[in-house]
């Protein structure tokens, strides 16, 4: 509180109540149901679409804005396969369904997750 009165907003800014390098860095991956799953895909697709959009310079704001709320709904289909865990240092990353990451949302390999056990990030050792 003595930070916020005093406006060191720097300070604040980098406040952290979980500490990183205890507890792991924040990642979301998003789960396919199977190997036929290709929402993940999709969405890179809508989200490279919208990048190309925005290269060209005299394009409708509404087209943009249409395709921005087409990425958003098909992100609230999606919302209910992505999971967020926390990786420390000492785990090892699952495997990757694909290299690309939408920002923070990676997709897992189908191999990496199980719906019975969760994410395997250490072979048998460690199953989240």
């Amino acid at each position: 509180m003595k930070d916020i009165q005093q406006a060191q907003y720097d300070k604040i800014g980098k406040f952290q109540l979980i500490d990183k390098l205890l507890f792991g860095e924040e990642v979301q991956y998003y789960v396919p149901k199977n190997n036929a799953d290709k929402k993940f895909e999709v969405l890179l697709y809508y989200h490279d679409e919208l990048c190309t959009l925005l290269r060209i310079e005299k394009v409708d704001k509404n087209i943009i804005r249409l395709k921005k709320k087409r990425i958003k709904s098909h992100l609230k289909t999606m919302s209910n396969q992505i999971v967020q865990i926390r990786l420390s240092q000492k785990h090892i990353k699952p495997f990757l369904g694909n290299q690309k990451c939408y920002f923070e949302i990676c997709k897992l390999h189908p191999s990496s997750y199980t719906f019975e056990k969760g994410i395997d990030l250490k072979g048998d050792d460690c199953i989240i």
